[in-house]
């Protein structure tokens, strides 16, 4: 590994030139001794002499070196305002370009720049140097017959996918492959029109057990007979509150009711709690084990009266 090159100092200058202004030893000798190249000390004696007046005019020669060094200050501050004022006026006109439009930016560039090359522009103005010089292919008279034939094809059968219509161009002629007539496909914006599934929103619960529907065919003729319960949601500017009911089927009266910030087994349970409390005769029919547990507790309700029916719980998705 080379060792770093020391640099004389200006005291080791100075010894060695009063030596060769003595006279005392050879230019030779003394180079020798100091081990330097001659003509380097001839260099280090011309500028000795040629400011060594400066010896005996200290002051003048401070006051001109702080009057220089005062002059550059003020010509690097100058400099330093221009700068932050190009800087600044840049930046601005670097974000207002970036905002023009594709076509607009592009027309900005120059293929033959005389200063700024095409890599610094298109950094400038925020463009992909890419499109610089991609040229764009002209639709060939071929594929322009071959995008009709699939628009006719797709106007006739809008239910065709890409693999039925490629079978159809095959069938009248057409040498095209299938990945073609898809890419085709998906840059005139063609989409298969086919009938989707129904959204189920209810999902019955798995613990749940299915009945047959009791009240089928079923003569409603007297209040009390038959009770029906739902829960739905309500909808407020701050979310929603979900309302339980249970409506009498013959007289179209609400028993009882809740509302609930919670969609949950309790608010349906309290409902029914609340219409056996006020309206609870002898004969019931229900359904789960939700409800099984309150209707046991009612005491007007008998065990050969425990018949399962039509109502079940549900859990709905709210939108």
């Amino acid at each position: 590994m080379s060792q770093k090159r020391k640099k004389p100092s200006a005291e080791f200058k100075t010894k060695v030139v009063l030596e060769v202004i003595e006279g005392d030893q050879t230019l030779n000798q003394i180079c020798s001794k100091y081990e330097l190249v001659p003509k380097t000390v001839q260099n280090w004696k011309k500028v000795f002499l040629a400011n060594a007046s400066l010896a005996f005019n200290i002051d003048n020669a401070v006051a001109e070196f702080k009057d220089e060094i005062k002059t550059k200050e003020k010509e690097v501050n100058e400099l330093h305002r221009q700068l932050g004022k190009r800087t600044a006026e840049l930046e601005w006109a670097a974000k207002k370009l970036k905002s023009l439009d594709y076509e607009t930016r592009k027309c900005l560039i120059e293929s033959e720049p005389k200063n700024i090359p095409v890599t610094r522009q298109c950094e400038l103005i925020n463009f992909n140097r890419s499109n610089c010089y991609y040229k764009s292919v002209r639709c060939t008279k071929d594929k322009m017959e071959l995008l009709r034939a699939i628009d006719r094809i797709y106007t006739e059968t809008p239910f065709y996918g890409y693999r039925k219509v490629h079978q159809q161009l095959i069938e009248g002629g057409y040498s095209v492959g299938l990945n073609r007539v898809r890419n085709y496909m998906n840059e005139l914006g063609l989409k298969v029109i086919y009938p989707t599934k129904k959204v189920c929103t209810t999902l019955a619960h798995p613990e749940h057990k299915k009945y047959p529907y009791l009240l089928r065919d079923l003569e409603v003729y007297k209040p009390n007979q038959v009770w029906s319960t739902d829960i739905t949601y309500i909808r407020l500017d701050g979310g929603f509150v979900y309302l339980a009911a249970v409506i009498d089927w013959h007289s179209k009266a609400i028993l009882s009711h809740k509302i609930s910030t919670t969609m949950d087994s309790s608010l349906v349970i309290n409902v029914l709690k609340q219409a056996l409390e006020r309206y609870g005769t002898r004969k019931r029919r229900y359904l789960g084990r939700y409800f099984a547990h309150p209707m046991m507790q009612n005491r007007r309700a008998k065990r050969d009266d425990y018949k399962p029916s039509a109502v079940r719980v549900t859990q709905r998705y709210v939108p």
